[in-house]
This record gives C-alpha cells, sequence and structure tokens, in this order.
C-alpha cells in the first residue's frame, strides 16, 4: 500500500454550525483563547469587577504579541520585496529578502523565499548556492528527481555548512523516496529516506516513513526503532497518534499484546480533537481486537 494512506487527515467541515466550531478547536491556538477569556470576563462581570483579571488577560496578550514581533517584521519584509519583484526592482527586493531573513531565520528555509532569491541571484549572472537551490527545486517540482540531487549536490559545494541546503536537500530525498514507494520500488525508496537521514539528521518525515516500510516489509525491530526516534521529536499530536497506532501494529505482530494495547491506548488518549476521535478508527479496532 502507499505510506501516506494512513495519514488521513481530520476533514474541516464546514457544513453546519457543529462542524465549523470543530474546525474552529482544532485551529485555536493560545492567543484565541487568550481573547475569548477577555470577552467572557467582560460579559459575566461587567466592566468594573473584571478590571484586575482583564489586565491579567492584555498582559498575556501583550507577551503573546511581542513574541510575535520579529515573525511580523519578516513577514513585512518579504511583502515589500514580493512588491519589488513584481515592480522589476531585483536589487531591491534582494535586500529586503535579507532582512527578513535577518529578522526571522526561518524564513530562510521557505521555498517561496529560496526560489525568490535564487532567481535574483540567475538574473545577476551570480552562480551561488542560491542559484543551484532554486535549479533543485524546479527539477524536485517536475519530479526529475536525480538531475535536482545533482544540483543540491552543487549547492552543498558552495555552501557547506549552510543547514538550509542540508535540510531541503534532505526533503527532496523524501519527496523522491515517496514517489519510488508508490511505483514499487520500496527498496530504492528506503534507500533514499536512509539517505535523507544521513543528509540531515534533524529530518522528521523520513522516520515515520521507513518505520511504514519496514513494518510492510515484516521487519518489526526496525519499525519499533524508527517510531520511536520519530516520537523522540514530534510535537504534533495528531501524527504522534498515527505513530503510537503504528507502534501498537508492530507489538501486535509481534504477540506482545500487553505493549500493544498500550501503545493503542496512548494513541486514542493523544488527540482530544473531537474530528479525529471520530476517524481514528484504527486504534479502536486495535482494542477490541485483544
Amino acid at each position: 500500500g502507499n505510506v501516506t494512506n494512513d495519514l488521513n487527515f481530520p476533514p474541516f467541515g464546514c457544513e453546519n454550525l457543529l462542524e465549523r466550531l470543530e474546525s474552529l478547536q482544532h485551529l485555536m491556538g493560545w492567543g484565541w483563547y487568550v481573547a475569548v477569556l477577555g470577552v467572557v470576563l467582560l460579559a459575566v462581570s461587567g466592566w468594573r469587577e473584571a478590571r484586575r483579571p482583564l489586565s491579567v488577560v492584555l498582559v498575556l496578550v501583550f507577551v503573546v504579541a511581542l513574541g510575535s514581533f520579529r515573525g511580523l517584521v519578516a513577514e513585512f519584509y518579504q511583502w515589500r520585496g514580493d512588491v519589488a519583484r513584481a515592480q522589476g526592482n531585483d536589487g531591491s527586493a534582494l535586500t529586503y529578502y535579507r532582512r527578513a531573513v535577518r529578522w526571522n531565520k526561518s524564513l530562510d528555509d521557505t521555498a517561496h523565499l529560496r526560489l525568490s532569491r535564487g532567481q535574483l541571484s540567475m538574473s545577476h549572472q551570480d552562480i551561488n548556492a542560491d542559484v543551484h537551490l532554486y535549479r533543485a527545486q524546479v527539477l524536485a517540482d517536475r519530479r526529475d528527481f536525480a538531475r535536482a540531487m545533482a544540483e543540491y549536490a552543487q549547492a552543498h559545494q558552495r555552501a557547506p555548512q549552510s543547514v538550509v541546503v542540508k535540510r531541503l536537500w534532505a526533503w527532496a530525498r523524501v519527496r523522491w523516496g515517496l514517489n519510488l514507494y508508490r511505483a514499487g520500488n520500496v527498496s530504492l525508496a528506503m534507500q533514499q529516506w536512509n539517505r535523507a537521514l544521513e543528509t540531515d539528521a534533524r529530518q522528521l518525515q523520513a522516520h515515520f516513513y521507513l518505520a511504514k516500510a519496514y513494518y510492510d516489509a515484516r521487519n518489526e525491530p526496525a519499525a519499533i526503532e524508527h517510531n520511536l526516534a520519530f516520537l523522540r521529536r514530534c510535537r504534533d499530536k495528531f501524527l504522534r497518534s498515527e505513530a503510537l497506532s503504528n507502534l501498537g501494529d508492530c507489538y501486535f505482530r509481534q504477540r506482545n499484546f500487553v505493549m500493544a494495547r498500550q501503545m493503542y491506548q496512548r494513541s486514542l488518549k493523544q488527540y482530544d480533537d473531537i474530528t479525529y476521535r471520530r476517524i481514528n478508527f484504527r486504534a479502536r479496532r486495535g482494542l477490541m481486537g485483544m
């Protein structure tokens, strides 16, 4: 089967009030909860009685906004760069993009920014790591992964210490592995995922896909190892729930029913979203099969 078939993300419906509330609950972050708390305090207690607790809420809102300040400035400079580039002012665009990266380093590995910088570098006939990254991204999008790997290698040669180059290179190997797996070339897919981990030790998706591939190959110890490696670093509750269900399948096949039950139970407890609880049949079926 396809290793991505088990990643059935919750459907975000909007046909009725219940579905809208479910979707809203899934997407709400701490900032929303703080704002809702302030509104409830005002509605229940009135302004005079709610002033003191409301001041605490406002402080929390300020802290959340302060934590987002650098990201907002980076987004502003990236937007200015997009405008300058649309106007044909490549020099100003490149200046704005570099400012955006200085304010928020994580922007540096977004595909949009890297492609933009690569295109600007090409227009200036400056062959650097950005140019090779741009070419590699274009080739990878065309699924010409063999040639894309050569461009990533050139980018790595010109910027050997770049974390961004390693991250994008490893992610391209993960994508190539998925294509190979879908075509039935399981062993070649596993080679690419293992090489992705060699390229970038912090690559996370490769562990998940290797765990699935090893399970399909009936190599439960290797599947358990990669599932555990994935769980050690993954913080997304939905994906943790999936990995725990996968662990339960591995232990069930090993006839270690005690551990299998524990993993299925942890999978059910991991994710509290109402929508996902309705569709997480894997853990429930595993528990019923005990």
